[in-house]
């Protein structure tokens, strides 16, 4: 699997503690959802934007 995935040890420490990191995108700004465009085909009733203005 990826990072956060399974027991990861890197080094030989005695005091190395295991612990659980799954990362997901639950809490990204806003800015990651932009405006969804219709492809050629498509129109509003597919659930995208038939008026897009690409700034």
């Amino acid at each position: 699997g990826g990072a956060g995935e399974g027991e990861q040890k890197l080094r030989e420490e005695e005091n190395f503690q295991q612990r659980q990191e799954v990362k997901t995108d639950n809490v990204l700004p806003a800015y990651c959802e932009p405006p969804n465009p219709c492809p050629v085909g498509y129109t509003a009733a597919d659930g995208c934007l038939e008026e897009f203005e690409n700034r």
